[in-house]
């Protein structure tokens, strides 16, 4: 799993394309997460490119892997460091020589591996996108989630059900990583 990610976001690619399903629910399972987290629930499937491909690249990119289901392309950086979401219409209307990071949304919200699942519902991020990009701590991308994920896994749980102390820590740990993103933009 560790060095899953540290390759390159086209090698990971590369290498979700020959993995059968098991294997990619092993891989998230040595990530080690806790249960019922972003990383617990996330899909570690996805599709990212660096911010400085040509979109003309992206495309063949696209085009080479076969992926009919591209919805978003996640954008980031050398180190896998979260910038933004290119939706694959605003990918095919756009100019082929920008780059992805000059056309990309930049404003869209993450969420973190360690927040809970319960506290991942009130996220402020579902008012304007179904899937949210998971992130590490560093801001590395692992992930993304669908809003319903987080609804099926707390299904029947209140809140307060949950330990108090858990709740708190994990909604600083929203609320310093939403500064961050907040402060990286400016």
């Amino acid at each position: 799993a560790r060095s899953y990610r540290l390759m390159s976001p086209l090698r990971q690619n590369e290498l979700n394309t020959h993995l059968s399903g098991k294997t990619r629910r092993r891989l998230r399972r040595l990530l080690d997460y806790d249960a019922l987290t972003a990383g617990d629930l996330m899909d570690p499937d996805i599709y990212m490119l660096t911010g400085g491909l040509t979109v003309a690249e992206a495309i063949r990119r696209i085009e080479r892997l076969h992926e009919g289901h591209v919805q978003e392309i996640f954008v980031v950086d050398d180190a896998h460091r979260y910038w933004g979401i290119v939706d694959l219409g605003v990918l095919l209307a756009s100019d082929h020589h920008a780059t992805l990071r000059e056309i990309m949304m930049d404003k869209v919200p993450s969420v973190s591996s360690n927040s809970s699942a319960i506290n991942l519902l009130s996220h402020m991020g579902w008012a304007h996108r179904h899937r949210l990009a998971v992130v590490e701590r560093d801001k590395s991308l692992v992930g993304a989630l669908e809003q319903h994920k987080g609804q099926e896994a707390t299904q029947g749980e209140s809140p307060a059900a949950r330990d108090p102390v858990e709740t708190v820590l994990s909604l600083a740990g929203l609320y310093w990583l939403s500064v961050i993103q907040l402060l990286d933009t400016l």
